[in-house]
């Protein structure tokens, strides 16, 4: 089965999206699988220094929140998580996430004005093939938008790690509902 978003469930999706490392790293393995392979990796945690998250995971464990607590602790969290530019513990660069249309989730990496020498960076690693074909300089900056599509954000959130998803954000099971195998 293909994955696809959910139109409920379109919104907090973003949401959840908002406060993870989103960037897949490239990396080369090391004797696990063949010689000269990469493995693509994500990190998926919430974009929180550990004590701002050890405290949040405190108040949210507390057995007497309430709903519109918990509400309000979830949108602290988010509205904290957006502002993060490198991860904490990837050092990555997010950007924003957004809608892009219908059913549509980008995520600009280059948005915040901190990223203006890394996305110099990423511009230059075009230039050669720019020169060989010039019609691929009107496409550069229409690249620098990753797509999330359902099947990389089912995998970012399989990457949550439990604590996180229960605590922070949502259980998966409320974000991924089952699908029916039979008509």
């Amino acid at each position: 089965m293909v994955p696809v978003f959910h139109i409920g469930y379109f919104k907090h999706t973003i949401g959840v999206l908002q406060a993870i490392c989103k960037v897949r790293n490239t990396r080369q393995s090391r004797g696990l699988v063949e010689p000269n392979t990469f493995l693509i990796q994500t990190c998926a945690r919430v974009l929180l220094e550990e004590p701002d998250r050890r405290t949040y995971l405190k108040r949210f464990r507390r057995p007497i929140l309430e709903n519109m607590q918990r509400q309000s602790l979830s949108k602290a969290v988010n509205s904290m998580a957006r502002k993060v530019v490198y991860c904490p513990y990837c050092s990555a660069t997010n950007g924003a996430v957004k809608k892009a249309g219908a059913l549509k989730i980008i995520h600009d990496k280059f948005r915040a004005k901190k990223t203006a020498d890394e996305l110099e960076k990423w511009k230059q690693t075009f230039v050669p093939a720019v020169e060989a074909q010039k019609e691929l300089g009107l496409y550069i900056n229409k690249a620098m938008h990753e797509d999330l599509n359902p099947l990389k954000v089912l995998d970012l959130f399989r990457r949550i790690s439990d604590e996180v998803r229960f605590e922070f954000i949502f259980p998966l099971s409320y974000l991924m509902p089952p699908c029916s195998s039979g008509l």
